[in-house]
């Protein structure tokens, strides 16, 4: 599993229709990965009160930045 930061996916605002320039793409990924993926995400996140740093898994390769999950008590989207 890949994950990129894309800072301008608009393309300079070529493409209008794009709600944010910016995203954060996960890819590149088998089964398997996905499954380990999803039930950390429901063990740490959904039913726990932790954090999960994607940084952590031995299969994930971090191309320009990192990803962490963690809950808050506020939505800062």
């Amino acid at each position: 599993m890949k994950i990129e930061f894309l800072d301008d996916i608009s393309v300079g605002g070529k493409f209008r229709q794009v709600v944010s320039n910016q995203l954060v793409r996960l890819y590149d990924f088998d089964a398997i990965q996905a499954k380990i993926f999803k039930e950390k995400v429901n063990e740490k996140i959904l039913k726990g009160s932790g954090t999960l740093n994607l940084s952590s898994f031995d299969f994930v390769e971090l191309v320009n930045c990192n990803l962490v999950f963690t809950i808050s008590n506020k939505d800062e989207g």
